[in-house]
């Protein structure tokens, strides 16, 4: 017989189907296996028990010494000098804790904690993170008598003593345990840039510049002992054969004098040439150049650009712009550190203070310049009769209620605007008058007073001069002569401003006609 195949349901590809591994026993698991490719299980690594992972930083290795040999780069000043221009970009930013869907008790309580701490020092030594690759600080906790557990100190500790472990783990390598031992929880916070799993301890920028510096120093040494023994003009003299080592040492002598004193007196059988190697030409300024590509080299290891530290002769405004955008997304990167660390501390915060509850947010931003185009827009509004509400003002100026008030400008001793309603300003502490019946809709009755004829007649009379130029001219060098004669004489402000409501009662209207559509 043939045997009969199972009655089994076609797959649905719309529906979800469960998946099961099976060991090499035989057993279904519900569950995919862990993590496989680890470092103890690598080929070609090998991490004895206990010990710390080394830094994979190829400089270090390469010389084999520990981070502290990036420390002595920042004495000299053009690496220093980036060092401080990429972290004043982040320093300048403003800080804010929003509420986000965390309570506003959080909020409240961990802006007012952040207050309490020295945010300028924490930011900047947060930053040096991106300088070695890393970043430790160690915070103090302590409990209030509101019975909550704050921050009251949080400090940077030197890189040095910390060290990774094969789990990528940070460890504190002490004197009792020089191989490091396993830090508490909450206790630590970690910056990093660019960390990663075969690197725990974050790419460090002053890698990228060890050789230009160090090749920078060396060259100055050189550079003035070739300064010392060529920048100045030789004095070679010339004596006849047979002359006795007295002689020429008393002649040694007086040119060294000379040297000094630009005086000499010699025997009238010899001679003095005077050799100068500056003037001879050839790469005198071969160190200068070399320095010069040293610097160029830091600028771009640190700020990804050269133009806004080293402009040149050969700068453009263009290329400075760009270059400008650069330093900004480094910036944006560092920013993002300094941001991540900040957010730790909070979540921890919370967790300690508020369990179960979101942490607020914290961000970096920088301040806002009051948008001129936008003003001026507002001030021709306010011309014509349209009038601000406080929430507009709050919304696009940034400002609190408590800082401004709106009054009517006759109180402020400001003539209204013929043909139209009381432009509204920003003045001192005084009532704001209700808005009369008559003025309920300032943009119709704006629109009102433009009269089509009128602003015809104000055109013909802004054109007459070009007119009159062009019927009495005969060529075009004629007309052309006539126009600049005629130039100086137009009056076009009345048709100027009465153009310009005219645009703004179209774009208003416009806006409002849409809304209500």
């Amino acid at each position: 017989m043939t045997p009969k195949k199972p009655n089994r349901r076609p797959l649905n590809p719309r529906s979800f189907q469960r998946l099961a591994c099976k060991s090499m026993s035989g057993n279904t698991q519900s569950f995919l296996p862990g993590e496989i490719a680890s470092r103890e299980r690598g080929l070609g690594f090998y991490l004895a028990p206990g010990m710390p992972l080394p830094n994979p930083d190829p400089v270090l290795k390469k010389m084999g010494k520990d981070i502290s040999v990036y420390t002595d780069l920042l004495v000299d000043d053009h690496v220093g000098g980036c060092a401080d221009s990429r972290a004043a970009g982040v320093l300048s930013l403003n800080w804010a804790v929003d509420n986000g869907k965390a309570p506003s008790r959080a909020a409240a309580f961990c802006q007012d904690m952040l207050k309490a701490l020295d945010m300028p020092r924490l930011m900047s030594e947060i930053l040096s993170a991106p300088l070695f690759g890393y970043a430790v600080l160690e915070i103090i906790w302590q409990l209030g008598a509101d019975n909550l557990v704050r921050p009251v100190s949080v400090q940077k500790k030197p890189c040095t003593w910390f060290a990774f472990d094969g789990y990528d783990k940070l460890m504190f390598r002490s004197r009792e345990n020089p191989m490091g031992e396993i830090l508490p929880p909450r206790k630590f916070l970690l910056s990093s840039h660019k960390a990663s799993y075969e690197n725990p301890y974050g790419q460090p920028v002053l890698s990228r510049v060890f050789w230009p510096a160090t090749f920078k120093k060396a060259g100055f040494k050189f550079w003035a002992v070739f300064i010392e023994k060529y920048g100045t003009p030789h004095a070679v003299a010339k004596t006849p054969r047979g002359t006795g080592e007295a002689e020429v040492a008393d002649l040694m002598y007086m040119l060294d004098n000379m040297v000094r004193d630009a005086i000499a007196v010699i025997p009238d059988d010899s001679s003095v040439e005077i050799k100068d190697f500056a003037a001879s030409g050839g790469s005198i300024d071969a160190y200068e150049r070399f320095l010069a590509y040293c610097e160029k080299s830091i600028s771009k290891g640190l700020l990804g650009q050269t133009l806004t530290t080293d402009v040149g002769d050969k700068g453009s405004y263009a290329a400075a712009k760009t270059h400008m955008e650069v330093r900004r997304d480094i910036v944006d990167g560092d920013k993002k550190v300094v941001e991540r660390t900040f957010q730790q501390l909070i979540n921890w915060t919370c967790e300690l203070n508020f369990p179960n509850e979101p942490a607020p947010v914290f961000s970096l931003y920088a301040p806002e310049d009051v948008d001129m185009a936008q003003a001026e827009r507002d001030e021709l509004l306010t011309k014509i009769g349209v009038r601000f509400k406080p929430a507009y003002i709050q919304r696009e100026y940034d400002l609190k209620p408590e800082d401004f008030d709106l009054v009517d400008p006759a109180a402020a001793s400001t003539p209204p605007i013929p043909g139209g309603q009381p432009a509204t300003q920003f003045a001192g502490k005084a009532p704001t008058p209700a808005v009369p019946a008559a003025s309920v809709d300032p943009v119709m009755a704006a629109a009102d007073k433009l009269d089509p004829a009128a602003l015809q007649a104000q055109l013909e009379g802004v054109l007459a001069p070009v007119m009159d130029a062009i019927k009495a001219g005969g060529t075009y060098e004629e007309i052309e002569a006539g126009l600049i004669a005629a130039y100086p004489e137009m009056d076009s402000k009345q048709f100027q401003d009465t153009l310009a409501r005219a645009l703004y009662v179209a774009d208003i209207w416009g806006r409002i006609t849409a809304n209500k559509n």
